[in-house]
This record gives structure tokens, sequence and C-alpha cells, in this order.
């Protein structure tokens, strides 16, 4: 990376705008999108999780697998703009960010293998993406982790990355 390059100092970085009222951009089958409200979501996945494609009228099934881009103008999908955004990241580990945090979580999970007598899979610990995202994004990552794998209790850290 030459100097003009590097990403600007964490004091300039800009934050992103923090909203709740998006809605979703679901794809079809014929490659068109069609708009879902948030509330609209919420409502229709408790019966079908179906929607009608504003284009061609097929039913859509949607969920993850369908979503597309909210904002296809959003600045943060230029390439060339990413590093001037502040990017945040949840974690549960104190220390997430130190220069021996790999090496040691390796370490772990290769004891962990011993102790076990199989395969625990280091691999596949090493293979896990990193998820980076605005403030909002990293604490809603936070209380989903809370809900969904068991880390009620445990100690959360707001990385600014």
């Amino acid at each position: 990376m030459t100097n003009d390059q590097q990403p600007a100092e964490s004091n300039d970085l800009q934050e992103r705008e923090a909203r709740s009222d998006y809605g979703f951009r679901m794809k079809c089958d014929c490659g068109e999108l069609s708009d879902l409200s948030a509330a609209g979501y919420i409502e229709r996945e408790s019966l079908d999780a179906r929607i009608a494609c504003s284009h061609c009228g097929t039913s859509i099934h949607y969920g993850r697998a369908v979503a597309g881009i909210r904002d296809r103008h959003d600045p943060a999908l230029d390439n060339s703009a990413v590093a001037r955004f502040a990017w945040y990241h949840s974690s549960t580990s104190p220390d997430w960010s130190s220069p021996d945090y790999t090496s040691r979580f390796a370490a772990l999970v290769r004891e962990a293998e011993l102790r076990l007598g199989h395969r625990y899979g280091t691999h596949i610990q090493r293979a896990k993406a990193l998820h980076v995202g605005t403030y909002k994004a990293a604490v809603e990552n936070m209380l989903r982790r809370m809900r969904d794998q068991d880390d009620a209790t445990s100690s959360f850290y707001l990385y600014r990355v």
C-alpha cells in the first residue's frame, strides 16, 4: 500500500448514520428486486414469509438467501471510500485485537482437540469471517449473540477498527 492509500487516522474517520427505519429488497427469480418494509417483513414472516414480486407477480419466499442490497447508493459500496468510515466489531474477548490473539486462540483449540480426542475444527475456527459494520450493527450482533448463542451472561467489548 502506498502512503496515499493509507486509511485516515482514526480521529478523521466518518461515522455511518445509524437508522432503524430501513426496509428490505428481495430478489426474485426474474432478476428484479421488490421492496419490503421492516414492518411488512415482521408481519409476513409470522405467516408465510412470502411477497409477490412487484415486477412479475411471482411469489418470493423471502429471507437472508434472497435479500438484496438495501441502498445501492450507499457510499460504503465504493471500494475507494471504505477506509474513510469507522467500522466496529463486538467480541467477548477483552484483548481481541492484540497481535498474539490469533495464535493464542489456535493454541486453545488445539488443546481442546487433544483433550477431547478428536478434531474440534481448528480449520473451521480459523476460517470464520470477521464481521465489522456500523456501531449499530455491532450492537445488534452483540444482542443477537446474547439471545441466540448462550452469550447472555458474557461480557462484551466494542472495538472501533
